[in-house]
């Protein structure tokens, strides 16, 4: 659909950030070799405020597994709590 986007060395890190931020965030599953999506954590996701998706994408794309991802996810929160919310950053 997107042939560019995952194209070439950029777009193989980028495919890495976005399978690390669905696993991390236990939003898809791995079985029989075929990906399944946990339909219950996406609408749990689609509930929560901005701020707080945007930490856990940042805090899932930075840990290194997803025991860590509490840990980054916690500190994204206070991070962008810092910023004015007038601004950009």
């Amino acid at each position: 659909m997107f042939p560019t986007v995952f194209s070439g060395e950029d777009g193989l890190k980028r495919f890495h950030i976005c399978t690390a931020v669905l696993t991390n965030l236990n939003l898809i599953t791995s079985r029989d070799g075929l990906i399944h999506l946990i339909r219950e954590k996406w609408n749990k996701l689609s509930t929560l405020t901005e701020d707080l998706r945007y930490a856990m994408y940042y805090g899932a794309a930075l840990a290194q597994s997803s025991e860590e991802t509490s840990d980054m996810i916690a500190f994204f929160r206070v991070s962008i709590k810092c910023f004015p919310r007038t601004g950009q950053y």
